[in-house]
């Protein structure tokens, strides 16, 4: 068994999350709703970062994107040794980012 991949958010990202979930909190009712998915799917892929879809642009092959079920957010990640790199994290009412 293998250990679960260091997480690693790039600032971009760690951006994203912030402003995210700051907006959750005072604008929705369930106010943890947000960073809760976000969590629980970090833990997910830190140990199947193969889960989710290949991200839609055919240029970023490593990168691969998983959708939130209830918050409707995507986060885009990729393997890089032995770290997983959050990219973006994105609505899926936007446009998907430029990475």
């Amino acid at each position: 068994m293998s250990l679960p991949l260091r997480v690693r958010f790039q600032a971009r990202a760690a951006g994203e999350v912030a402003e995210t979930d700051a907006w959750w909190r005072a604008n929705r009712d369930a106010a943890d709703l947000f960073a809760q998915e976000l969590s629980d799917m970090i833990a997910i892929l830190a140990e199947a970062p193969g889960v989710g879809s290949p991200a839609l642009d055919s240029e970023l092959v490593p990168v691969r994107r998983v959708v939130f079920r209830k918050t409707r957010y995507h986060v885009y990640f990729r393997v890089v040794a032995d770290t997983l790199e959050i990219l973006a994290v994105w609505h899926a009412r936007r446009q998907p980012p430029v990475l």
